[in-house]
């Protein structure tokens, strides 16, 4: 039985029992009533505290988008303004999640948002990812080779920032079916490196990267 149902019973039986309580009392002259009732209140606060109540989402998701805005040392547009934990993190500006339970980040695009910053290690922790799109920034750094654990990965646009050094070759150690389009769009990060595989990506923009 799913939890929010099972909650709703409990409250419903323990509200009966107070009405039984108050009813007995009335046929009694209401004396010795008050205080059994109160403790069926209470009761009913402690049969599902927050602490055990099941959580829908990836502890290791959450950890990686919040390591990711950690990262951003600049946000003029308030793209991150919505990453809180006091939202699920599936409802946070960007973030698209797949419908598995717990939920997992599929999808992140924050294009054209003047971000400056760089790309963590830590956003290879969010192994579900299939498209990352943070075009139109102003991001520095590197190609973290972390992202090679995103084994879903399909799409993933750079461009127009100022990355720089070479693309990890263990980025293409995906699926056999992906394929690479676009890749050479204005690019000089691949000048005199030769990735390896490079029929496993499906989409790969890195137009115009310094």
């Amino acid at each position: 039985m799913p939890a929010g149902r099972g909650r709703r019973l409990a409250a419903l039986r323990l509200r009966r029992a107070a009405l039984a309580w108050e009813k007995r009392g009335e046929m009694s002259g209401g004396a010795g009533v008050s205080h059994p009732p109160l403790l069926i209140f209470l009761s009913c606060n402690t049969i599902t505290p927050s602490s055990a109540q099941p959580s829908n989402r990836s502890e290791t998701d959450l950890q990686a988008l919040l390591c990711f805005k950690q990262s951003i040392t600049n946000d003029p547009t308030g793209a991150f303004s919505s990453w809180n934990i006091s939202l699920h993190f599936c409802r946070w500006n960007g973030v698209t999640c797949g419908r598995t339970s717990p939920a997992h980040v599929v999808s992140i695009n924050l294009t054209s948002m003047k971000l400056s910053g760089v790309l963590p290690a830590c956003m290879g922790n969010l192994t579900s990812l299939q498209t990352l799109v943070l075009d139109r920034n102003n991001l520095e750094g590197t190609i973290p080779e972390s992202l090679a654990r995103s084994l879903s990965l399909i799409e993933l646009n750079l461009s127009r920032n100022f990355l720089s050094g070479q693309i990890p070759a263990s980025l293409f150690n995906g699926s056999s079916k992906l394929v690479i389009h676009e890749y050479l769009h204005g690019n000089t990060i691949w000048a005199g490196y030769r990735i390896p595989n490079m029929y496993r990506i499906s989409y790969l923009y890195l137009g115009f990267v310094s």
